[in-house]
């Protein structure tokens, strides 16, 4: 077991460092096995730039993610600041859960639903074969019950190209940073 990275066992092979976290990740007993923990402060793991997510009209993104506390933040995703481009979901500090995927124009969805420090499994599916209904695009599930979204922006029918910005787990590229823990990110 390599306790100094994040292992990707996918076929995409995005092992990464975790960075901030000092020798060891700061591993942590998760849902299934070990999970990683962030401080809230700075502590992040960057899988590279991901280009494959860019100009595609499907993906699923999911994990199992525990906050600290209500109003705790818990990030992941791929953004670029100005224009704005975004795939990400992230439990923020204002209690609501945003599902985004935008291209240039701000678009998401959010729910009140998991601000408590449980473990939940979150899931953003997004279909832009369906745009531009919204709720048919974009569907954010928590513990696998589909959410009801109130949208702001019209999302898209494919995500943007913001090439070479790197896919984050534990922050937003924008300042926020992630305060509690997340398992098996697929």
């Amino acid at each position: 077991t390599n306790k100094t990275k994040v292992v990707d066992v996918s076929s995409y092979n995005r092992t990464s460092n975790c960075a901030n976290m000092g020798v060891t990740c700061n591993w942590s007993n998760g849902v299934y096995g070990m999970g990683i923990g962030f401080d809230g402060t700075n502590d992040f793991i960057d899988l590279g730039a991901f280009d494959e997510l860019e100009g595609i009209s499907k993906l699923t993104i999911m994990t199992w993610m525990r906050r600290n506390g209500a109003n705790s933040i818990g990030t992941i995703g791929k953004q670029r600041q100005g224009p704005l481009a975004s795939i990400i979901f992230s439990p923020w500090s204002d209690g609501l859960t945003y599902f985004q995927v935008d291209d240039g124009t701000t678009a998401y969805g959010t729910t009140t639903s998991s601000n408590d420090a449980n473990w939940h499994h979150i899931a953003m599916v997004y279909d832009g074969t369906q745009s531009p209904t919204n709720a048919n695009t974009l569907k954010g599930y928590i513990d696998g019950v589909q959410q009801t979204l109130t949208f702001t922006g019209t999302v898209p029918a494919t995500t943007a190209t913001a090439a070479g910005f790197p896919f984050y787990i534990g922050t937003d590229n924008g300042g926020g940073y992630a305060s509690g823990y997340v398992d098996e990110v697929r």
